[in-house]
């Protein structure tokens, strides 16, 4: 059996906040414990009386149902009193087992399975509970282990061209994981470009490299802070002076990243080619950062002329900060750079866009309500809407049929375009050259 690693840094305790309970998704209930349901007697809770407990259709996965919603994105089985009425009436192994393993999170490495937790979820953001090591029991009796065999001779995919052996992978983790300690110092975006600089150093040094070899000196470089090789120095990131100068590629993935927030909760991207193809116009129009489009997450229309526009200060506050750094360092430690189809560049540069989604719904919600800067709850508000509704769901450039999007993935100068999309730091001043100047 593969060894279960619990996240250190993290805590949790269910406060009852129900959020979890009220998001406009799907939940999928295994089919016997659908068929449990009808057999159940209900006849306490009124609000069940000739309600359909649960549906199916063409993209129900085979063996589930999706369980039914009461009164707007609620779960049918939410009660008044903010419990579920699953839980209440039949116990908890009654409950579908989305329910039961949230809010925890799961990465198969090619070593261990790294447990942590979901960032959406306000007693995670708050650190509310006991640390996940004293909840190892009951972790384990919700999240199965996996029965992937481990390999510690596995190659991890740096680049489409370039691999790291799990060492030199772990060593490269421990390092980006210190880039974004709360006891440094620099901004989100500052330790972001640090991230990309430290990628691109280790690529060029592999490239020196010809054997699959695990390179020990490599090693003892991450193992400290010392600058490689060749490694480029950290780019400043100011925001552009546009939107529209940022470059395609940058801008048609940060709306790859938020574009469920303008389509149907029930739509799948697992769905025809032409259906897909009709999908593109709002998609562009997305891309060009402008314009207005109704929001599903923020429940209104948004203008996002005015969310760029409107005035923001150039530093997020401390709390704000160490709320999205303790997420970053979740992040690494779990090892989702490599828990999904991408290489760690590639995954990085996933992470800039949902960070820069997370800040993008932070300002929407700023200019909505005339603040300057974004605070604390502003940002708790960016990651319940990216963490609960965004990161978790399949993303447009899964698809086979748009590949190109995960091309530029690959791409660490495009990483760095992405990263000043949402960049607080106004772009430098141009001074045009005096012409009366000899």
């Amino acid at each position: 059996m593969r060894l279960q690693v619990l996240d250190p840094e993290t805590k949790f305790s269910c406060g009852s906040c129900t959020k979890c309970c009220d998001q406009p998704w799907g939940t999928l209930i295994e089919r016997d414990k659908a068929d449990a349901l009808t057999k159940h007697d209900f006849g306490a809770y009124p609000q069940l009386a000739g309600k359909k407990f649960y549906h199916a259709d063409k993209e129900t996965p085979e063996q589930y149902y999706v369980l039914a919603k009461g009164e707007g994105t609620r779960c049918l089985f939410l009660d008044t009193d903010g419990l579920c009425i699953i839980h209440k009436e039949m116990g908890p192994e009654a409950k579908p087992y989305p329910c039961l393993k949230f809010p925890y999170t799961v990465t198969e490495t090619p070593i261990d399975d790294r447990i942590s937790v979901d960032f959406g979820c306000p007693a995670v953001q708050s650190k509310r509970g006991p640390q996940l090591a004293d909840q190892l029991e009951d972790i384990q009796a919700v999240v199965e282990a996996s029965e992937r065999p481990t390999s510690k001779d596995a190659r991890v995919q740096l680049d489409p061209q370039c691999t790291l052996s799990v060492d030199e992978a772990e060593a490269l983790y421990e390092r980006m994981w210190r880039i974004f300690e709360s006891s440094r110092e620099g901004d989100m975006w500052t330790r972001f470009s640090a991230a990309l600089s430290l990628l691109v150093g280790v690529r060029r040094y592999k490239q020196q490299v010809s054997s699959n070899e695990t390179d020990t000196t490599l090693i003892e470089l991450l193992r400290t802070d010392a600058k490689l090789p060749d490694m480029p120095d950290v780019t400043e990131i100011t925001a552009y002076t546009k939107p529209a100068d940022a470059s395609s590629p940058a801008r048609l993935l940060f709306a790859s990243t938020v574009f469920r927030d303008t389509v149907p909760a029930s739509s799948s991207f697992s769905m025809s080619f032409w259906k897909r193809l009709t999908m593109f116009p709002k998609l562009m129009s997305l891309a060009r950062l402008n314009g207005v489009y109704p929001s599903r997450l923020m429940g209104r229309n948004i203008d996002i002329n005015e969310v760029l526009a409107h005035p923001i200060e150039p530093e997020i506050d401390d709390a704000a900060t160490d709320l999205l750094l303790r997420y970053m360092r979740s992040r690494i430690w779990q090892r989702t750079l490599m828990g999904t189809r991408l290489s760690i560049i590639a995954g990085m540069h996933q992470h800039i866009h949902d960070f820069s989604a997370v800040v993008f719904f932070a300002r929407a919600e700023a200019q909505h309500s005339g603040k300057n800067r974004l605070d604390e709850s502003l940002v708790r508000l960016g990651l319940n809407r990216v963490e609960f509704h965004l990161a978790s769901q399949q993303r447009l450039f899964d698809q086979n049929i748009i590949g190109w999007f995960t091309n530029q993935l690959q791409s660490p100068t495009v990483a760095l375009q992405s990263l000043r999309l949402m960049s607080l730091v106004p772009a430098p001043v141009q001074v045009e050259p005096d012409s009366t100047q000899s």
